[in-house]
C-alpha cells in the first residue's frame, strides 16, 4: 500500500477479487467434463515427443 492512496488500494483488491471470482466462475461451468485429455504423468511429454517425431519424419520425406 505503499504510496498508494486508500481508494487505490481498494480499487485494486477490488479488481483481484473479481478476476478470482470470474476465474472460479468458468473453472466451475468445465467441472466434471470428462470429454479432454487425460494422461499420467510423463505421458503428454511422451505424446509431444512421438508428435515431433513424426512431423520431423513429414517435413524430411517433403524436402
Amino acid at each position: 500500500m505503499r504510496g498508494q492512496s486508500l481508494q487505490a488500494y481498494l480499487l485494486q483488491l477490488i479488481k483481484a477479487e473479481a478476476r478470482r471470482s470470474r476465474n472460479a466462475a468458468m473453472l466451475a461451468r468445465f467441472e466434471g467434463r470428462d470429454d479432454g485429455y487425460a494422461a499420467s504423468p510423463g505421458e503428454a511429454a511422451a505424446d509431444v515427443a512421438d508428435m515431433r517425431v513424426a512431423r520431423e519424419a513429414r517435413l524430411t520425406d517433403k524436402a
